[in-house]
């Protein structure tokens, strides 16, 4: 496989404006996708924990 240096294709050092915005929107993004997760798992785990708390009242009857 060849690698970038074999090629000879420049790249920018710096990100034009747009470049930078849209790097910034993606971080922010990728946060929020971050603390979704989290807060699911920490509701999917109660919620199952809540469930299982019913079943036994249910089956001491």
């Amino acid at each position: 496989m060849r690698s970038v240096r074999d090629t000879g294709v420049l790249f920018p050092s710096t990100l034009t404006s747009d470049e930078k915005r849209l790097k910034e929107a993606y971080e922010k993004l990728r946060a929020i996708r971050k603390a979704i997760a989290a807060t699911n798992k920490v509701n999917v785990s109660g919620t199952v924990s809540d469930n299982l708390k019913t079943e036994r009242k249910t089956t001491k009857r």
